[in-house]
């Protein structure tokens, strides 16, 4: 994840809020920033564009994090 932060200059937050926003029009992050590095985060997020080798990273790196599978 860190290569993929570093590589857009965002912190892993944002791509993984980006990374949610990808998985479809149905998924929606509702996310509740309490500062304004959390903020920016966000707005970093609703900019990114991954491109399709990237999301299957983030993918593979989720599945690590994803509970009852």
């Amino acid at each position: 994840m860190q290569e993929i932060s570093s590589s857009y200059g965002v912190s892993a937050i944002a791509v993984t809020l980006s990374w949610v926003r990808s998985q479809g029009s149905n998924v929606v992050p509702i996310p509740g920033p309490r500062n304004t590095k959390h903020l920016v985060d966000l707005l970093d997020a609703a900019n990114l564009e991954f491109q399709a080798a990237e999301i299957l990273m983030i993918d593979e790196i989720a599945k690590n994090f994803f509970v009852g599978q």
